[in-house]
């Protein structure tokens, strides 16, 4: 029977709170790590994009701080990746300054003693190294930011340099040889060479995109064709090229897709298996390019690198744990150090007793000490979701919130965690009169501010009228510009009956028909979907994104078909990427009794239909607000020119349905 071990191990018997003490610190990485690397012996090593290096002996053994190259400094380097030929001699590639008594030009580090020393080697060139392949012979290949790929026999000591003939790419991101004499190399612009002399000379082979398999998608520097990576298992090639996975028989060049939708591929050089994880995260080996077995039965999520050694498939997730699976084990673990305590946590508060504290998906408890220095958490769990918020509600009780869509209700005296839904969690608000209320939407970034702002309050106990309205922008000055023109009488009533329905339903979302679409907001999404067209032909950013018009017109016609569930997977979408601009929409309505119900909307990627979810927080408890109609409530409160009042607008609702439609068929 397979052993499946999630490892959380504890290594002290200490009690806290009649529970164990877990000292260990979460392995704490502070710049971006981008692979997993593995020796032969199954040594796991995480290098960071600064240098930082850090390794296990085992994958249920305690992780360690190696060598940091970012405290160098002479040569700071950027690290992309670390390859072994075999336990002992390993390199370390990426932009590496190799240090001469002129300039400083890139190199590679270079170990002969597992990673106890390094040393800087110049390899002879001084382009970006993106991709590296090696074997136990001591033979080696590393390319990158240009047309020249460098060789080495003798595990990387020396090298030599070998010119690619790219007619069309100045990059390459993927090599693969068969031996020390044949292999396969691609560029970022749809070009794909095989040799068998070593490079002398090449023969070029048709890709994926000549043969018209696909259609790009995404963005990139080359319209989508980059060869991202080549490998040859048994008599075929399998290929990712721009985000597409295809295989063909060696000898008939035709581009086919799996039998099985995969997002990730790697083969077991020593027994040529080939590995890989479907779209919905299950580990499958290969059999043919039509048949595959399962190798697990649980799913993995959000992997962002695979290798594989030993038989064994390693996973880096976006979090930085790590999953070990094959055939008789199913490991999932999250690297834990001893090398230094628990950080202080992100999130801290207090309760009579003790702190509470969460980063991420841990979560932490500490008694009281005079100096924080002398504080020591311990933990007390790692959750299966981020903690954005905490609420104490006593020693032994706190509720936690993900940020994006739910409250869990954790206890210590029994250490478990539960989904907490809240009842009526209004009530106690709406029990006194509604008094005023105030709206304010703006944006911030390094290049300056700007804040819209309109306040109410309630006139003959029946009615919100303006009381003020501003707009302020800071940029290189400030000025302020009041809009005295604006009148608009609210209905409390309304507001208050709104209110009323959220608290009585909080987790309802609306289905497509409560957004009320007519024939004018069909024109006003087609019309958007025109100027984006137009936009991606002149934006730099967007130059290379294919949107396939004819799709996105045909939406329309579709949206009687979506269902409850895509409507909750778009309202509840959650933001990926980051932006320099930070953009927001808050709300106060106050009472009688002068108790405030806070709502708000913050984003940085793009406008969010209608502003939905609104976050709601009232006595420390927040919640999401789905009501279409709390949304055109506050549209209502709005001049024109305030902003981001376009959010309320249900062209960018088709839009956002239009984009999870598409890419569910990428």
């Amino acid at each position: 029977m397979k052993q499946i071990l999630y490892i959380l191990i504890v290594f002290f018997s200490l009690t806290l709170y009649g529970q164990n003490k877990d000292k260990r610190a979460e392995l704490y990485i502070p710049s971006r790590s981008a692979e997993i690397s593995v020796s032969p012996n199954e040594k796991i090593w995480l290098i960071t994009y600064n240098g930082q290096t850090y390794f296990t002996n085992s994958i249920d053994s305690i992780w360690h701080c190696g060598y940091d190259f970012s405290k160098k400094t002479d040569n700071k380097p950027v690290v992309d990746k670390m390859t072994f030929f075999n336990n002992d001699t390993a390199i370390m590639t990426g932009y590496i300054s190799y240090n001469q008594s002129i300039y400083k030009k890139n190199g590679l580090y270079l170990t002969k003693d597992g990673g106890q020393t390094w040393n800087i080697v110049d390899f002879g060139g001084d382009e970006w190294i993106y991709t590296t392949f090696v074997d136990k012979k001591g033979n080696s290949w590393i390319a990158g930011s240009s047309k020249e790929l460098y060789y080495s026999m003798n595990f990387g000591v020396n090298w030599e340099v070998i010119h690619l003939p790219y007619e069309k790419s100045e990059r390459t991101h993927t090599i693969y040889m068969i031996d020390s004499e044949s292999g396969f190399a691609g560029g970022e612009s749809n070009e794909l060479f095989y040799t068998t002399d070593n490079w002398k000379s090449v023969t070029t082979i048709l890709t994926p995109f000549d043969q018209n398999k696909y259609k790009v998608r995404n963005y990139g520097y080359s319209r989508g064709e980059s060869i991202n990576k080549i490998i040859q298992w048994k008599n075929y090639l399998v290929i990712r090229q721009s985000n597409n996975i295809f295989y063909t028989d060696i000898d008939t060049i035709d581009w086919k897709s799996f039998s099985v939708a995969i997002k990730f591929f790697e083969k077991d050089k020593e027994s040529d298996n080939l590995y890989a994880i479907t779209r919905d995260g299950y580990i499958i080996q290969f059999l043919s390019p039509t048949e595959y077995i399962f190798i697990a039965e649980n799913q993995v999520q959000n992997i962002k690198n695979i290798k594989v050694e030993n038989e064994s498939i390693y996973l880096l997730t976006e979090e930085y744990d790590i999953y070990k699976v094959n055939k008789n084990e199913f490991i999932y673990i999250t690297p834990y150090t001893n090398d230094y305590k628990i950080k202080e946590p992100y999130i801290i508060k207090k309760s009579d007793k003790f702190l509470w504290g969460a980063t991420g998906k841990n979560l932490y408890i500490a008694g009281y000490k005079r100096y924080w220095f002398m504080t020591n958490w311990y933990r007390l769990k790692k959750l299966d979701f981020f903690v954005s918020d905490i609420t104490v509600i006593n020693d032994s009780l706190i509720v936690l919130w993900d940020g994006h869509k739910n409250n869990y209700k954790y206890s210590l005296k029994d250490d478990e965690v539960s989904l907490f839904i809240l009842d009526n969690p209004l009530k106690d608000f709406l029990a006194k009169p509604l008094k005023s209320i105030s709206i304010s939407s703006g944006y911030a970034s390094e290049y300056g501010e700007e804040k819209y702002n309109i306040d109410y309050t309630v006139k003959n106990d029946t009615i919100f009228t303006p009381l003020n309205i501003s707009s302020i922008k800071y940029e290189f000055e400030s000025y302020k510009h009041d809009d005295v023109n604006f009148k608009n009488d609210i209905s409390v009533k309304l507001l208050e009956e709104i209110l009323m329905n959220i608290s009585l339903n909080p987790y309802e979302i609306p289905s497509i028909k409560d957004f009320l679409i007519t024939e004018s907001d069909v024109n006003n999404f087609f019309n958007l979907v025109d100027e984006e067209i137009a936009k991606n032909k002149t934006d730099y950013l967007n130059r290379n994104k294919y949107v396939d018009r004819d799709f996105y017109y045909s939406i329309p016609s579709k949206l009687d078909t979506i269902s409850s569930s895509i409507m909750d997977d778009i309202i509840n979408h959650k933001e990926v990427g980051w932006s320099s601009i930070r953009e927001w929409f808050k709300i106060n309505i106050i009472n009688q009794n002068n108790d405030t119900l806070k709502i708000s909307k913050k984003y940085s990627i793009r406008i969010l239909p209608w502003n939905l979810p609104w976050i709601i927080e009232y006595k420390g408890l927040k919640l999401n607000c789905y009501s279409i109609e709390f949304s055109r409530f506050i549209n209502s409160c709005m001049p024109e020119s305030f902003r981001y009042k376009e959010a309320f607008d249900n062209k960018h609702l088709i839009m956002s349905i239009a984009n999870y439609l598409w890419n569910k068929e990428d």
